[in-house]
C-alpha cells in the first residue's frame, strides 16, 4: 500500500536516499552526528509506511505514514482526550504538522484539518522562554510566522479550537537560519 503525501521519484516511492550504515566508526555511533563526522543517513519520516495491524481506536491503518502513527501514539499516551482520531465529531489534536520555507526570521507551518475544528491558533516561543506567544485564530490550515530572531530555536504547537473545547498538538522544535 502506498503512503500518502510522498513525492514519488524512485522505486521506493520517496525522495530520500538509501539508509546505509557504515561498517566502522571513528567514534561511538550514538553520538553521531558530530562536527567532525556527519551521518550520511538521510530519510524522510513521511516516506516510511506502517505495515502493522490496524489500530482502530486511533484510526491507524496499514499504509499510514510512520510520522502520523508516532504522533497519534504519543498523543494517546500524553493526552488521550485529544487523541480521538476514530471519532471525527470529537475535538482532536492537529497532526501532520509541516514546517517549511525556514529563513532567518520566518517559517511557514501547515497541518491536517480536524473535522470538528472551528479554528486553529499557532502558538510559539523561543525554547528558552516560559511564555507562549499566540497568533490570531485562523480557519485555514497554514500560517506564516515572521519577525523571528535569526539562529534561534523555537517551540511550536497548534491549538485546535472546537465548539466543546480545545486540543493542543505535540510541541515541535525548529531553528531559524543564521
Amino acid at each position: 500500500m502506498a503512503c500518502t503525501k510522498c513525492n514519488t521519484s524512485n522505486k521506493c516511492g520517496c525522495k530520500d536516499v538509501p539508509f546505509n550504515m557504515p561498517l566502522t566508526y571513528s567514534n561511538n555511533p550514538t553520538v553521531c552526528p558530530v562536527d567532525s563526522e556527519k551521518c550520511t543517513e538521510v530519510f524522510d519520516m513521511g516516506c516510511i509506511c506502517y505495515q502493522g495491524p490496524d489500530i482502530v481506536e486511533l484510526n491507524i491503518l496499514q499504509g499510514s505514514r510512520l510520522d502520523e502513527v508516532l504522533q497519534k501514539l504519543i498523543l494517546a499516551i500524553t493526552d488521550p482526550g485529544c487523541a480521538t482520531f476514530s471519532n471525527p465529531t470529537a475535538c482532536q489534536s492537529a497532526i501532520n504538522i509541516l514546517i517549511e520555507n525556514i529563513t532567518t526570521t520566518s517559517f511557514q507551518i501547515s497541518w491536517d484539518a480536524v473535522t470538528s475544528a472551528t479554528g486553529y491558533s499557532v502558538e510559539y516561543k523561543a525554547s528558552t522562554s516560559l511564555t507562549w506567544l499566540v497568533r490570531p485564530t485562523v480557519v485555514t490550515l497554514t500560517d506564516t510566522l515572521v519577525g523571528l530572531t535569526p539562529d534561534t530555536i523555537y517551540d511550536i504547537r497548534i491549538n485546535t479550537i472546537c465548539a466543546l473545547g480545545t486540543c493542543y498538538s505535540l510541541n515541535l522544535r525548529i531553528k531559524t537560519l543564521s
